[in-house]
């Protein structure tokens, strides 16, 4: 009798904690998005999340000080969620050496007004160009190459083609979102993270660097022209058109694909 009531409260024990457990899960589950019914809602600690958001300037978030009186204002004007931004400057202002201030200030001043945030990264580009990069990438230019005009002038934005400047950027944003898990699963202040890939080089049609040079001779990658052939009811009349008067072709050089016209961007 004694081992059957023995056996029964720790069966009661271990089921409390698999409750438990199962609880802690559901309330730790990052935030996502879930269909529900027929609408899609951003679930925040197991529940919908309306977002009424105000986005705010590009450099506003970079002092502390400069913010503090706008965040009553906020709730004044019914916002629940502030987009801002991170940039890849300001947390990694050293090579591997981070500094999350700034985030972890947004994510305290939100939290004391009962604020979600939505963080912008700023990386690599921002607008066409390359502002907020470290102090340490915009020197090394040999490692971190710079796109240039067809005169071999270089333009103040990284080349899509560096592959130092593509690892070093997303080291620096896993950085960032490791120290989001550590400091922000439970309460989850930070629900969205936005990733600015807004790449241009205004003036100009295409990037000129050696590195752009060498891919704007090879070959189309297949499986862009297998993408093109299986989606050409779904193109653009502006790339229809440029692949249409080259025959539709499926190999050959960018030039023999698409044609010589250069439409300058911006």
């Amino acid at each position: 009798m004694k081992k059957s009531v023995l056996t029964l409260l720790t069966a009661a024990v271990l089921a409390c904690g698999c409750t438990q457990e199962a609880k802690e899960t559901t309330q730790t589950a990052p935030p996502h998005l879930e269909k529900r019914g027929n609408t899609t809602q951003l679930i925040v600690q197991g529940e919908p999340w309306l977002a009424l958001g105000c986005e705010l300037g590009n450099s506003t978030s970079s002092s502390r000080d400069y913010l503090l009186p706008y965040w009553q204002k906020l709730k004044d004007a019914g916002v629940n969620t502030v987009l801002a931004v991170v940039s890849w400057e300001q947390t990694e202002p050293s090579e591997g050496q981070f500094d999350f201030t700034v985030v972890d200030n947004l994510q305290a001043d939100a939290r004391a007004n009962n604020m979600k945030l939505v963080l912008l990264w700023f990386g690599s580009w921002k607008n066409g160009i390359t502002s907020y990069t470290p102090t340490w990438v915009k020197k090394d230019t040999k490692r971190f190459p710079l796109a240039q005009t067809p005169e071999g002038k270089p333009l103040p934005i990284l080349t899509t083609l560096g592959e130092e400047a593509c690892k070093a950027d997303g080291k620096a944003f896993a950085a960032l979102m490791r120290h989001l898990k550590d400091v922000d699963s439970q309460q989850q202040t930070v629900i969205m993270i936005q990733i600015e890939n807004e790449v241009g080089l205004h003036g100009h049609p295409r990037d000129y660097c050696p590195l752009a040079e060498t891919a704007y001779h090879a070959p189309v990658p297949k499986a862009l022209t297998d993408w093109l052939t299986a989606h050409r009811d779904q193109l653009l009349p502006e790339t229809l058109s440029a692949w249409q008067a080259n025959g539709f072709k499926t190999s050959g050089t960018w030039e023999e694909v698409f044609g010589k016209k250069e439409r300058p961007y911006g």
